[in-house]
């Protein structure tokens, strides 16, 4: 049995459900909004269950993004705007708030927690590391990105997602 379940791909609106059998197991979705969560509250209310803590991505997360392509250019939609809403919101229902995206040395986790985070999520920053099992031709791909190759692009399945500039981006594009 895991010990949490991260989930993100829109709204898990129905995750308790699912989870019913495994009360011990802390549910946390991935907001780009305090609405998203306050949506997320209200349907999980049903369960009588609440996020055990909510994960706020902004768009320079790696993968799919919570907006529009448009919408992530859009400084209002930023991390650091996005996460002091969500921040407040979840004071009322005791919910920590952990900062995603794009979040790369000290003085970004400093920011974030000055802005009410509890504490943050990096991906991206460590799969160059020993300890991760990310193919090693993945791992230079990566480590040998510029600025200009982190991109956000139409995925295949039609959402804005931000990746690196590869050949298989080429051919999917």
């Amino acid at each position: 049995v895991a010990d949490m379940i991260i989930t993100g791909a829109g709204l898990p609106t129905n995750m308790p459900e699912f989870t019913k059998d495994y009360p011990d197991v802390a549910l946390i979705p991935i907001v780009s909004t305090a609405r998203a969560l306050n949506i997320i509250i209200k349907r999980w209310a049903r369960y009588g269950k609440t996020p055990d803590a909510v994960i706020v991505e902004g768009p320079l997360s790696g993968g799919h993004q919570g907006f529009s392509y448009d919408e992530c250019l859009k400084e209002e939609n930023q991390l650091e705007n996005i996460v002091p809403p969500v921040v407040e919101f979840a004071k009322k229902y005791n919910i920590p708030v952990i900062a995603a995206g794009g979040i790369w040395d000290k003085s970004d986790i400093e920011k974030c927690i000055e802005l009410g985070a509890a504490g943050v999520q990096m991906g991206t920053r460590f799969i160059g590391t020993h300890e991760c099992d990310a193919h090693q031709n993945f791992k230079e791909i990566l480590i040998n990105a510029k600025k200009e190759d982190i991109l956000l692009l139409k995925s295949p399945v039609g959402y804005p997602a931000r990746g690196v500039k590869t050949n298989l981006i080429n051919l999917v594009d």
